[in-house]
């Protein structure tokens, strides 16, 4: 009579593969099978200029190629296997070219925010001035645009990280430590007064979550665009939720460039040596309004 039972080492095998699996399964970020890794960087805003108020088509910003470096130091290359396609949407129209030698983008769109400031302009409601709300409405509708490009792309992304493109970054996004099937993300805070997920500087996200967050500015109608609040104010309200702030924190590893010398360099968290890595200086710093 043949033996037809299943050798012992066999289930055992199939067991340990099974419980690897599983385990895998449950603390990756991403939410099917590990090793398919692709990941949407969304980057969004406007370059900010050294001195003075924005204004589209001015031509002396500040180091924004600076950001490139450091994005594809401290989120590119420390994410070995993790593939990565770039979108973005800026208000600078005079910087497309530049930005797409620069970053080599899936998709770019350069606007001028001005084509759209009676319709953001019908979206302000709150005790900010005026100005200040419309940049951060002009902002949502950049992360709108940003977004919408990378979800409307035949690529079936895992993770969306939401950028600006003013902000340096000085410390790895390790990708692996953000379980984005649970939870959406946000940049930490040092300072109280923030209030905690209520930072702008980048977002991790779910497919799910970048849908709502794509959302935020068709939402406001109007809404109160109070300055580092909006975006998780808007967020909570269609979710119930409230970003999960990450261990990088704005001064200490993470600021807007025009900033960076009175928030990071003065304090310590940043030299020379370090700047020289993303081809910045202090004496270039220290021309820029806010150092």
């Amino acid at each position: 009579m043949k033996n037809n039972n299943i050798p012992i080492f066999i289930l055992v095998a199939f067991v340990i593969i099974l419980i690897i699996y599983i385990k895998e399964y449950n603390t990756s970020k991403y939410t099917h099978l590990p090793g398919h890794k692709r990941v949407a960087l969304c980057i969004a805003g406007a370059v900010g200029i050294k001195t003075g108020n924005y204004q589209a088509g001015k031509l002396d910003y500040v180091n924004f190629r600076a950001i490139e470096r450091c994005i594809r130091t401290h989120i590119i290359e420390a994410n070995p296997g993790v593939e990565f396609e770039i979108f973005i949407h800026t208000w600078n129209p005079d910087l497309e070219q530049d930005l797409k030698r620069l970053y080599d983008p899936k998709k770019i769109l350069c606007e001028d925010n001005n084509i759209y400031r009676d319709e953001i302009k019908s979206k302000i409601s709150g005790v900010d001035t005026e100005e200040q709300q419309f940049r951060q409405i002009s902002h949502l509708l950049s992360i709108k645009k940003s977004l919408t490009m990378a979800l409307d792309d035949p690529t079936e992304f895992d993770c969306f990280i939401r950028l600006r493109p003013d902000v340096l970054l000085w410390k790895d996004m390790e990708l692996d430590e953000y379980a984005t099937a649970r939870h959406a993300y946000v940049n930490g805070h040092s300072t109280p007064e923030h209030g905690e997920g209520n930072g702008d500087f980048h977002h991790i996200l779910n497919k799910n979550d970048a849908i709502v967050m794509s959302s935020l500015y068709d939402r406001c109608s109007p809404c109160v665009a109070t300055i580092h609040k909006i975006i998780q104010s808007l967020f909570k309200e269609a979710t119930g939720r409230n970003f999960i702030p990450d261990s990088i924190i704005p001064g200490k590893h993470q600021e807007v460039l025009r900033k960076l010398y009175r928030l990071s360099v003065k304090t310590g968290y940043l030299d020379d040596f370090k700047l020289r890595e993303y081809g910045l200086t202090t004496e270039e710093l220290m021309t820029y309004r806010g150092f």
